[in-house]
């Protein structure tokens, strides 16, 4: 059985903790049983995909689910709202990210785990078209030609929920200790590749 991710304590509890000032409690319940129906039926397409792209089309299809019930009820704030919880929850992962820098050999290694990282879980297997443009102990850059996200919520009928999922890089990696995040294009924000680069701050 699928489980849907809309409840209380769920991947979107800011977004519903943010509508409980404009939304009563059975619209508020109206609109994660749409969702959760939604998420469902998107689920149950796709059956031959191997784990780890299933993965990424999971996330498509949450994040889908939800943004796409939330334009009936509220087509104006739709995407705010989404990026309410996607921001929150990857500030978090960043936090997370910046405490295992001050773990023993990780903030050495950091750049070499990343690319390794990367190339497994947004390579080939993962349905993304990636390739390594730089990895040295002080930066570690890689371009993303082909996006299985851009495939995937085109199909899903919401195309422009796919720079949401760029900015989630951004919220994450954004704010490292000593780490500068850089992208100047993305697929999902009409790029023709995402430059992925994260290097070492210069001390002046």
């Amino acid at each position: 059985m699928i489980s849907a991710p809309y409840k209380p304590k769920g991947t979107f509890k800011p977004t519903f903790r943010a509508l409980r000032s404009s939304s009563d409690p059975d619209t508020l319940r109206g609109i994660a049983e749409e969702a959760s129906e939604l998420y469902i039926g998107f689920m149950k397409k796709h059956k031959d995909l191997n784990a780890l792209t299933r993965m990424h089309y999971q996330q498509c299809c949450q994040r889908a689910a939800l943004y796409l019930t939330l334009k009936k009820y509220y087509p104006d704030k739709a995407m705010e709202l989404i990026d309410i919880s996607v921001k929150e929850n990857c500030v978090k992962i960043g936090k997370a990210a910046n405490r295992s820098l001050k773990l023993p050999g990780v903030r050495k290694n950091f750049f070499s785990l990343m690319m390794f990282v990367a190339m497994k879980v947004f390579g080939k297997r993962g349905g993304f078209e990636s390739i390594e443009v730089s990895k040295t102990k002080d930066e570690a850059r890689f371009d993303v030609l082909k996006c299985p996200y851009c495939k995937f919520l085109a199909e899903l009928g919401c195309p422009e929920l796919t720079a949401n999922f760029c900015k989630s890089d951004e919220y994450t990696y954004g704010d490292l200790d000593g780490i500068v995040f850089e992208r100047t294009q993305s697929l999902g924000t009409g790029g023709v590749k995402c430059d992925f680069g994260m290097r070492r701050k210069q001390h002046s």
